[in-house]
């Protein structure tokens, strides 16, 4: 417990009612250990922040109190007194320990080679984080981002702090060598019920032509040919074919909803941490939040200590029961087709779109008939038989 190294007393009490006394500590919220009674004298060990709250208590009994050794950092700081001198010293030693722990004095890159280490050193002075910079104010995640993003050599960034040192874990690519390409035999196959509008052939044989009307599975282009000595061959097809054909994609919105809202950082905290202990000087934060936490130790010469200073944020979360008219419900319908489009149909041109809309005693439900046109080739292996 951080009160123990704080302070604590070895005691003794004496009195005619150490018996009636006993049984009362025992029931009360004083801490005492290694209780041990002999010829009427009680003998154990209190925390030193509880002695004045015993000595009242034995002085209702009539009894006496005795102090016979104490330990601890009270103690030490009794044992100097007024020697404000040594406090004030320790005071800008912990405020230096607090500045010099919080700030980069030292980056350190670890699997990388020469070339590496000066792309990550660019993203960095990219993202001014350098000699000084505040060690809380950066988005470990934001950087690890940017390493693997912005560079080309690395495949995956960690970073921590280490008192003030920033230490950076580098995986870096590895360049595969170069291989003869081996490409088992292939047709180009129809993926949709469609009307040919278009093909660029690289390798193999078109087997169909522009306007023709093909069925899902359908082959495009072949792969199979025959060689001068009227044999048939094997190649791997590939082709670009476009075509016209329908597609319909389903979409409802509920008139009620619940969804989870989320606030980033509506609070920060700062506890000290000593020891194993985290000591906190806010009041008990009420609510729901998500906890982000990191802690920064205090080092001097190398040596990490076991003081430091934890930050958090706070994001709050709530559920929300959101109830929309019909009106609402069909505006974020239209947006939720809109979305789909974007994700699903970019790389096509829609030449046709008819939306209906079926209103239900809960929300609305939409049905979208689209004429598109767009890419309706796909590989498919050819199983040759031995003859």
């Amino acid at each position: 417990m951080i009160f123990k190294k704080l302070g604590i007393c070895d005691i003794k009490i004496t009195g005619d009612e150490t018996q009636r006394l006993l049984s009362a500590l025992l029931v009360s919220n004083i801490s005492l250990s290694d209780i041990e009674m002999s010829g009427g004298v009680i003998y154990g060990k209190v925390l030193s922040i509880s002695v004045r709250k015993l000595k009242k208590l034995c002085a209702d009994y009539s009894c006496a109190l005795e102090t016979l050794s104490e330990h601890g950092i009270i103690t030490v700081i009794k044992k100097y007194g007024k020697h404000y001198g040594i406090y004030f010293g320790i005071l800008v030693l912990i405020l230096l320990l607090n500045f010099v722990s919080n700030h980069i004095l030292q980056i350190k890159i670890v699997g990388a080679d020469a070339e590496t280490r000066e792309q990550v050193y660019a993203v960095l002075e990219d993202m001014d984080i350098g000699f000084g910079t505040f060690i809380p104010g950066i988005s470990f995640y934001e950087v690890e981002t940017a390493l693997t993003l912005d560079t080309d050599c690395i495949a995956w960034a960690g970073i921590r702090s280490h008192g003030s040192t920033l230490i950076i874990n580098i995986s870096q690519t590895k360049q595969m060598p170069e291989m003869t390409e081996k490409r088992v035999p292939a047709n180009i196959i129809s993926t949709k019920n469609a009307v040919i509008t278009g093909a660029q052939v690289y390798s193999g044989s078109l087997s169909v032509m522009v306007g023709d009307a093909v069925a899902k599975g359908q082959i495009l282009v072949s792969g199979e040919y025959k060689d001068i000595h009227d044999n048939f061959c094997y190649r791997y097809a590939q082709a670009s074919v476009t075509g016209t054909y329908s597609e319909t994609a389903q979409f409802s919105q509920k008139l009620c909803d619940i969804e989870k809202v989320v606030t980033p950082n509506v609070m920060t905290e700062k506890r000290l941490s000593l020891f194993d202990a985290e000591i906190s000087f806010d009041d008990h934060i009420n609510g729901r939040y998500i906890e982000n936490k990191s802690t920064t130790y205090f080092s001097f010469l190398g040596l990490e200590l076991p003081v430091g200073i934890t930050h958090i944020t706070y994001d709050e979360y709530d559920y929300i029961e959101s109830v929309q008219s019909y009106e609402q419900a069909r505006v974020k319908l239209y947006e939720d087709i809109e979305r789909y489009e974007e994700n699903f149909l970019s790389e096509c041109k829609i030449l046709d779109k008819e939306v209906r809309v079926n209103k239900t005693s809960d929300g609305l439900d939409a049905t979208v008939y689209y004429v598109i046109n767009g890419e309706i080739g796909e590989t498919q292996t050819i199983l040759a038989k031995k003859d």
